[in-house]
């Protein structure tokens, strides 16, 4: 039985990592209240992983 069923091309999935930033609590909470309107997106990762 040689006959292709299914056949996908270009199937892939997107996973969006957050990486923690070292410090102290202070640190933390003083980041997150100064980007409460602009969020920083340097602290994210954007991973494309195909099959």
């Amino acid at each position: 039985m040689t006959d292709t069923t299914i056949s996908v091309q270009g199937l892939g999935k997107q996973y969006i990592i957050g990486h923690k930033k070292q410090g102290d609590f202070r640190h933390a909470l003083g980041d997150k209240l100064k980007n409460i309107f602009k969020p920083d997106a340097s602290e994210k990762e954007v991973f494309w992983n195909l099959y």
